[in-house]
């Protein structure tokens, strides 16, 4: 009865043909997870003062975006490369495109 049992255990798993890729990570760019935890930190610190009646978890949606499409625009060696100014104005359009993608309502 093993046997049996084993053999059908080999046949069912050991003959397996489908093969299986690691996912490439979504974002890559140097960024160490304090850096990404600092960005987000900042962002929400920044909501919190600047607009005190928001919703904690619209505030942390929307630093969500911020920082992925952050990590998508920029590595981390061009990101502190960036002057205040430049990081500033990559901020409000950023900020803006993740805006309207947590409020479609609002591009009307």
């Amino acid at each position: 009865m093993r046997t049996i049992l084993f053999i059908c255990i080999v046949t069912l798993f050991g003959c397996n043909s489908v093969s299986y890729e690691t996912p490439k990570p979504s974002y890559s760019g140097g960024y160490k997870t304090i850096h990404i935890r600092n960005m987000w930190n900042s962002c929400f610190g920044l909501i919190k003062r600047s607009s005190s009646g928001v919703n904690p978890r619209t505030a942390a949606l929307h630093c969500d975006c911020i920082v992925d499409k952050t990590r998508d625009l920029y590595d981390f060696k061009t990101f502190k490369t960036l002057d205040s100014n430049k990081t500033g104005e990559a901020f409000k359009d950023i900020s803006l495109e993740c805006f309207l993608k947590n409020n479609p309502s609002a591009r009307s």
